[in-house]
């Protein structure tokens, strides 16, 4: 799965919907269902795939909103 296209092909609404379940996420630690949890399952659905699919949310919002050129 191309986790860095899929979150490019998100809208900002979905998006943010899924940056508010990795900020809960690190408040509580404890993943509930969503976004997040849905990609990670259809992975591996281990530590290193939340990571991996938190780390490109992370990644899509600050190219998309942060990045100057």
């Amino acid at each position: 799965m191309d986790l860095a296209k899929y979150f490019m092909e998100m809208n900002d609404s979905n998006l943010r919907k899924a940056f508010e379940e990795f900020v809960d996420h690190e408040k509580t630690r404890t993943l509930k269902d969503g976004i997040i949890r849905n990609l990670a399952e259809q992975m591996k659905g281990d530590l290193l795939s939340i990571l991996g699919v938190e780390h490109a949310l992370l990644r899509e919002i600050s190219t998309r909103w942060y990045h100057k050129e």
